[in-house]
C-alpha cells in the first residue's frame, strides 16, 4: 500500500512538473538546441557509445513522521539512452534524441557551474529529489538534493518522464 501511496503522489508530481517544462532560468534553456541538427546525431552516437549510468533520480516521499517510513523511488538513465525506475515496471523507456540531449547538457552544466549548489527550498513534507550525474568515466557528481517546488529547471528535468509512466 505504501509504495502504491508514494506512485500516486510521484505521478501526482510529475504531473504537475510538465506545466513547468517551458519556463526558463537564468535566461537560458538546457534544450541541447544549440548545436545543428548533424552535430546531434555525431554527439549522441559518440555518447551512447558509453555504457553505464547517467543520471540517478531519487525520489523520496517525506512523510509526517507520525505516519511512518518515508517511500524511495529510483530512476536511472543510461547512457544508452534507456530510462527506467528501479524496482518497478511502471517507467521502461528510449528517450528521444531531443531528450537525450537535455538531460545529459542539463547534467554538464549543472556540474561545470555548480548551478544548485546554494539553492535550498524549505519545506517539511512532500517529495524530494536526488539528481547525481555519472560522468563518461563514472564519477559521481551530486547535482542537487531536496525539494524542488519552485525551480522550474528541475521540475522540467522530472517532466520529461511524466510522458513514459504507465497509466
Amino acid at each position: 500500500m505504501k509504495r502504491f501511496i508514494a506512485l500516486v503522489l510521484t505521478l501526482v508530481m510529475l504531473s504537475g512538473s510538465v506545466g513547468c517544462a517551458n519556463s526558463e532560468r537564468n535566461g537560458r534553456r538546457g534544450s541541447g538546441s544549440e548545436s545543428g541538427s548533424g552535430n546531434k546525431s555525431e554527439q549522441i552516437e559518440e555518447l551512447q557509445s558509453h555504457e553505464g549510468t547517467m543520471l540517478e533520480i531519487v525520489s523520496t516521499v517525506r512523510l509526517p513522521v507520525e505516519e511512518g517510513s518515508d517511500i524511495e523511488n529510483t530512476v536511472i538513465v543510461e547512457y544508452s539512452g534507456d530510462a527506467y525506475e528501479v524496482d518497478t515496471n511502471y517507467l521502461n523507456c528510449h528517450l528521444s534524441d531531443e531528450e537525450y540531449l537535455t538531460i545529459y547538457n542539463f547534467c554538464v552544466e549543472s556540474v561545470e557551474n555548480d548551478t544548485f549548489a546554494d539553492y535550498y527550498e524549505d519545506a517539511c513534507d512532500g517529495i524530494t529529489y536526488r539528481f547525481t550525474f555519472y560522468d563518461e568515466d563514472g564519477n559521481a557528481h551530486l547535482i542537487y538534493d531536496g525539494y524542488i517546488y519552485e525551480n522550474a529547471e528541475l521540475n522540467s528535468i522530472i517532466g520529461i518522464f511524466g510522458n513514459y509512466y504507465i497509466d
